[in-house]
């Protein structure tokens, strides 16, 4: 067993909180509904701060949950499948919660801030708890959430380490915002842009065919397996999922060359009929012969339609005319009858550079944030570690007077 600093103790969690569970109103009464206290759910818990929820209960409504202080920490215990993740949230203002969340109310002795940070450093552990409920979803026992052991500093040095990886979780936030604000901006250009409404004699609708063909290129047995993903694009199969889901031999898989667009007709969240991205590697890789790939005509070409394909709306749009779907919701549509939509597009060669170096930049700087945001991640994750394990200890003065 890991020894701690002399002056730590570890208890169960049973000992320094107290577990309350949450309720719904009737959803009969509309009065009980639509007001300014905030009920949360599953759907809510998806970041670390709550101020605004899905729902909300009016005061007559409140009086028949369960409201908790600000500052409260949550723990979902019900429908853990939908997360891979620990959802530990706090509340920035009053709130009431539903009975698929528990909230856990600090004793003296146990800062919430430091209650929270420990949770989720130690989700792995806790989600090994998880256990297979009714239709499907997972839940977290709340006994074996009572007796879980948490490592517990002075007061004080508890407040401190919060207060250092709080740092860590206001950058990772800044640099979200800023992405999302680049991704607003790129909706906007593509938005405007691509339906070509200022520039109607400039662009036209033409057979995807026109601009881009299959080349049905085969791997040579020597390239890296690739998956494609909505945020990420092509990744490495094995960086995407953990693992390889190759066959033992692939030479009869698709190879990508950069610059290629490939299809993939899984269908995933927004994308219903499956995704469409460019390949921006910088050498050939494959992908499973489910996938369709395809050269376009031009590098501009490729670049806009995989902006165009980007968004989820114009995704739909194109591919929903070309496929048909069966009883389980597969998808079938073969790779020469993806080609048969019409896609809207500048006609002019130099007007197709301007938007696609435009993209490029985006999606390049875009990239660069992912990166340093995943650098943020495994930076908070590893002092983190340290920090909750008394192996780097922070400085701290005299224990404060809060009486």
């Amino acid at each position: 067993m890991k020894s701690f600093p002399v002056n730590w103790s570890v208890h169960e969690l049973a000992e320094l909180v107290t577990i309350k569970s949450g309720s719904t109103p009737s959803k009969a009464r509309p009065d009980f509904w639509g007001g300014d206290t905030p009920w949360i759910t599953a759907r809510d818990m998806k970041t670390p701060h709550i101020s605004s929820t899905t729902a909300s209960l009016t005061s007559i409504g409140a009086e028949k949950a369960r409201v908790m202080p600000a500052g409260t920490v949550f723990v979902l215990t019900r429908g853990m499948t939908l997360f891979r993740d620990l959802p530990v949230v706090r509340n920035t203002k009053p709130a009431a919660f539903n009975q698929d969340v528990k909230a856990l109310i600090s004793n003296p002795n146990l800062d919430a801030n430091f209650l929270a940070c420990t949770l989720i450093a130690r989700k792995s552990e806790l989600l090994q708890t998880v256990t297979q409920a009714g239709h499907g979803t997972g839940r977290l026992d709340t006994e074996k959430l009572e007796t879980f052991p948490l490592p517990l500093p002075p007061l004080n040095e508890q407040r401190k380490i919060a207060a250092v990886i709080a740092t860590w979780d206001e950058a990772i936030e800044q640099t979200n915002a800023l992405k999302d604000a680049l991704l607003r901006q790129r909706d906007w250009l593509r938005n405007t842009a691509l339906t070509g409404r200022k520039q109607e004699s400039a662009w036209k609708h033409v057979p995807l065919s026109e601009v881009m063909t299959e080349h049905k290129l085969r791997s040579s047995g020597t390239e890296e397996v690739f998956s494609v993903s909505v945020h990420r694009g092509l990744i490495n199969q094995v960086e995407h999922l953990g693992r390889s889901f190759a066959a033992a031999k692939t030479s009869h898989y698709n190879l990508v060359q950069p610059g290629d667009v490939v299809y993939t007709k899984s269908p995933t969240g927004g994308f219903p009929f499956g995704i469409i991205k460019q390949s921006t590697i910088s050498h050939d890789v494959i992908v499973s012969p489910l996938y369709g790939v395809y050269a376009p005509a031009t590098e501009a070409i490729g670049a806009i339609l995989n902006a165009v394909f980007e968004s989820p709306r114009l995704a739909r749009n194109y591919l929903a005319p070309l496929v048909q779907k069966g009883a389980k919701n597969t998808i079938s549509i073969t790779n020469g009858r993806f080609l048969e939509g019409l896609v809207k597009l500048p006609t002019d060669p130099e007007m197709q550079t301007r938007l696609a170096e435009t993209f490029k930049v985006s999606f390049k700087e875009i990239g660069m944030l992912d990166v340093q945001i995943e650098l943020l991640r495994t930076q908070k994750s590893a002092i983190m570690q340290k920090l909750l394990t008394g192996d780097i200890r922070v400085a701290v003065g005299e224990e404060p007077n809060d009486g």
